[in-house]
C-alpha cells in the first residue's frame, strides 16, 4: 500500500467517520505525482470541506 493513503485514510476517517464509504487508489504505482485517490461520502457539506481544506497539502507531500 502506497504510504500517502494511511494519512489520507486516517484524516478521512477523523473527518467522515462512517459516512467514509470507499476510498480507491488509483494509477501507476510508479507516478511521479503520487497515487491518486477518490473518496466516496455518504453526504457532504461545508464543514466537511472546510476541515479537509487545511489537510491537502500534507496529502501532497505524502504523495497522494
Amino acid at each position: 500500500m502506497h504510504p500517502a493513503l494511511t494519512v489520507v485514510s486516517a484524516d478521512l476517517r477523523r473527518i467522515f467517520g462512517a459516512r467514509l464509504q470507499s476510498l480507491v487508489a488509483y494509477g501507476p504505482a510508479d507516478d511521479p505525482d503520487g497515487v491518486h485517490t477518490l473518496a466516496l461520502v455518504e453526504r457532504l457539506n461545508f464543514q466537511d470541506l472546510a476541515a479537509c481544506a487545511p489537510r491537502t497539502s500534507d496529502w501532497r507531500r505524502a504523495g497522494a
